[in-house]
C-alpha cells in the first residue's frame, strides 16, 4: 500500500513540475519571437560585404591617417586599413609603418558607400629578399 501512495505522490510532483515547466517553455519562445523576427529585417537592411582582394604595388601609406594607396593593373586605389586590419609580410606581423613604397600588396577589403576598409594587408616577402640581396651586392662592391 505504501508503495501505491509513493507512486502517486511521485505522478503529482511529476505532472505538476512539467505543467509549469511547459508553461515557462510556451511563454519563452512567445517572448523571443519578436526579436528573431527583427533579425532578419535588419540582415536585409544592411547586407554583409562581400570581401574582395586588391594586388599590386604600394604608392604610398600614411600610418597617421591609416591609409594605403596601392596601384594595380585596374588603376590607383586607396584603402582606409583598421586598426584590427592584419598586416604581414612573410610570417612575421608588421604595422602600417612598416609597409613602404614599391612594395607588392595583396589587400583583402570590403567597399561600403564607395569607401574601401583593408581588414588584411599581405606584403610580398620576395621584394624584401630581392632589395636585402641588392643592397648586399652593393656593399661588397
Amino acid at each position: 500500500m505504501q508503495f501505491k501512495t509513493i507512486s502517486k505522490l511521485a505522478l503529482v510532483a511529476a505532472l505538476s513540475f512539467g505543467a509549469s515547466a511547459f508553461a515557462a517553455d510556451a511563454a519563452a519562445p512567445a517572448a523571443a519571437a519578436p526579436a528573431a523576427a527583427a533579425a532578419p529585417a535588419a540582415a536585409k537592411a544592411a547586407p554583409a560585404a562581400k570581401a574582395k582582394t586588391f594586388t599590386g604595388t604600394v604608392v604610398s601609406s600614411d600610418a597617421i591617417a591609416n591609409t594605403l594607396v596601392v596601384k594595380g593593373s585596374k588603376g590607383e586605389e586607396t584603402f582606409s586599413v583598421a586598426p584590427t586590419a592584419k598586416i604581414s609580410q612573410g610570417k612575421k606581423d608588421v604595422k602600417i609603418a612598416d609597409v613602404v613604397k614599391d612594395e607588392k600588396v595583396t589587400v583583402k577589403y570590403t567597399e561600403e558607400n564607395g569607401a574601401k576598409s583593408a581588414s588584411s594587408i599581405k606584403v610580398s616577402a620576395a621584394a624584401a629578399k630581392k632589395e636585402a640581396k641588392t643592397s648586399t651586392a652593393a656593399a661588397a662592391q
